[in-house]
């Protein structure tokens, strides 16, 4: 798997066994600490989907939460008490193998979205440790937002039958009408099946926002298929039906719609499309195409047109500087340092000294456009620079009301009092506290761009001349 993120550039999911003792977990961390590209981030999962009564790992969950967490209102508090608990110890875990680099380790609790009291349990679990999601390893949510006709009414089924009996045709412009507004099927969703996951993903954020995590869709996408309950799936009509739609060009637009709407609420988080390549079958059409020999196919193509909108790790913008356009992982020396690692995702260590670390390239029209720096001073009077005397660095100019997070710089050790951080005087700006970090926004009009966050300080002042310079 390490080699595979190496050859590929990709950042790795690790989804640790439901019976993985410590000893393996501390074994597995260290090979990846020691062997993974070091401009690779790393996500990591206890187990899958540790909610479904159906899968064995819930059951073993089951069996310890209710022994070790006999006061819970219920089975499902405990099961979910328990598997916070040893999601945290595998988290810590990790970080103590990567100790000064654990930023790129990123601990998931995984939960289901139908449910948000999942996630309410585990963060409440989480708080009643008196650890801060930093101190327990855990900077974000996975959820699994399908979209999805509603099945589970006979009435929706025969209104679908009777679809297909007036042609195919007919039936998907019905199809795609109750995916995209609703109001055809007797029983359908309000609004049609695309409000479902962003009403869920909706609430979730009501989560995870004021608290400071990403919410992360662990895997995603249509869930146009049969139930495989009761025979459903050997409904030919239906089953039919289904495969057409998913190689109807009407899904690839679905698609965009759908991507687009998680980037705009999420602020660009990470989402995860389930498949990449499946054969289509009365079990469902998962794979975005239906062999790699394919070249082109409606999901495929929406799934490529909305990464290339967006700058990120695999596409980032042109820059005239070939000798700055890659990411970067610079350090420092023990003296004063200028480090300027340029475009890119770059991570800047400058070690002792009084050093200024700019991660972008200031000759760009727009400096830091796409880009996700993290930046550590270590020790010394260090000054982090998000803007120069014309620019601010990191601005997206394609940020929603609700703040836009493509480009951002990540300060890791902001030391009050010694180091500061540098700003555009050009600039209108905002602080947030969330979560023992502060955000710093760059207001234009309605609309505000976060260019920054400064991890576990919650004292900035942008009238603290010791804390902020302009220029």
């Amino acid at each position: 798997m390490v080699e595979l993120a190496n050859q590929t550039g990709i950042d790795p999911w690790f989804t640790l066994p439901h019976l993985a003792t410590d000893e393996y977990i501390e074994n597995f961390a260290q090979y990846v600490e020691d062997n993974l590209n070091p401009n690779l981030d790393i996500y990591i999962e206890y187990s899958n989907e540790v909610w479904n009564s159906g899968l064995n790992q819930t059951r073993y969950a089951q069996a310890q939460g209710s022994q070790q967490f006999p006061d819970a209102e219920n089975l499902a508090e405990a099961t979910r008490y328990w598997y916070t608990q040893r999601t945290i110890e595998m988290a810590q875990i990790w970080d103590e193998v990567f100790g000064q680099n654990k930023d790129r380790v990123t601990g998931v609790v995984g939960t289901q979205v139908a449910n948000d009291l999942l996630a309410t349990q585990s963060l409440e679990y989480i708080e009643s440790t008196g650890l801060s999601y930093e101190e327990a390893g855990i900077d974000a949510i996975g959820v699994a937002p399908y979209f999805r006709l509603e099945l589970r009414d006979q009435s929706n089924v025969s209104a679908i039958e009777g679809w297909v009996q007036q042609g195919q045709d007919f039936a998907l412009d019905q199809l795609f009408k109750e995916i995209t507004v609703g109001g055809v099927m007797p029983k359908g969703y309000p609004g049609g099946s695309l409000q479902r996951p962003i009403d869920m993903v909706t609430s979730h954020l009501a989560l995870t926002e004021p608290r400071g995590l990403d919410l992360i869709a662990y895997e995603g996408g249509q869930s146009v298929a049969p139930l495989q309950r009761g025979g459903m799936e050997n409904n030919k009509a239906l089953a039919d039906l289904f495969i057409a739609a998913n190689r109807d060009p009407r899904m690839g637009d679905v698609y965009k719609q759908y991507l687009n709407t998680w980037d705009e609420l999420t602020g660009d988080d990470l989402f995860v499309h389930f498949s990449d390549v499946s054969t289509y079958s009365k079990f469902g059409s998962w794979g975005s195409r239906e062999s790699i020999y394919q070249e082109s196919s409606p999901k495929y193509d929406a799934i490529q047109q909305v990464i290339g909108n967006h700058s990120g790790p695999g596409n980032p913008p042109p820059e005239p500087d070939p000798d700055l356009d890659k990411d970067n992982n610079l350090t420092g020396t023990p003296g004063n340092d200028v480090i300027i690692s340029g475009a890119g995702n770059d991570r800047i260590s400058a070690g002792a000294g009084d050093d200024v670390l700019i991660g972008v390239n200031d000759q760009n029209i727009n400096p830091g456009l796409g880009e996700q720096d993290r930046l550590k001073g270590d020790a010394g009077a260090d000054t982090f620079v998000l803007g120069n005397s014309t620019k601010v660095f990191y601005k997206d100019n394609s940020a929603t009301i609700s703040g836009g997070w493509k480009g951002r710089a990540v300060i890791v050790d902001f030391s009050s009092g010694e180091d500061r951080i540098q700003l555009s005087a050009s600039g209108n700006y905002q602080l947030e506290v969330a979560q023992n970090s502060t955000r710093i926004f760059e207001i234009s009009g309605l609309v505000k761009d976060v260019i920054g966050v400064v991890n576990n300080t919650t004292d900035l002042n942008l009238q603290n001349l010791d804390q902020f310079v302009f220029v």
